[in-house]
């Protein structure tokens, strides 16, 4: 077992080298077929704004949240040049 996913705080200190999220984390890492980072899916923690899978980005002058920039770097789509383009 790597994950335990849940909706509430739970003793992880009986749960070793396992990470503990929340069912949002599931949805993103498969709405971007990428596995995400856990630490922002913690129980309990503020979790990162919803990015809709269907919508697409394809005009350069679009405007890209932040959190989608954070998601296609993690995929390796975007480089440092993206960046500078909100």
């Amino acid at each position: 077992m790597t994950h335990i996913i849940t909706d509430r705080i739970i003793d992880t200190l009986q749960y070793a080298n396992i990470e503990v999220v929340q069912t949002q984390w599931i949805v993103d890492s498969c709405n971007f077929e990428v596995i995400l980072p856990t630490n922002q899916y913690a129980p309990g923690a503020d979790l990162p704004p919803h990015i809709s899978p269907f919508k697409t980005y394809i005009k350069e002058t679009e405007y890209l949240p932040e959190r989608m920039k954070e998601i296609l770097k993690l995929k390796g789509i975007v480089g440092k040049d993206m960046d500078d383009k909100s």
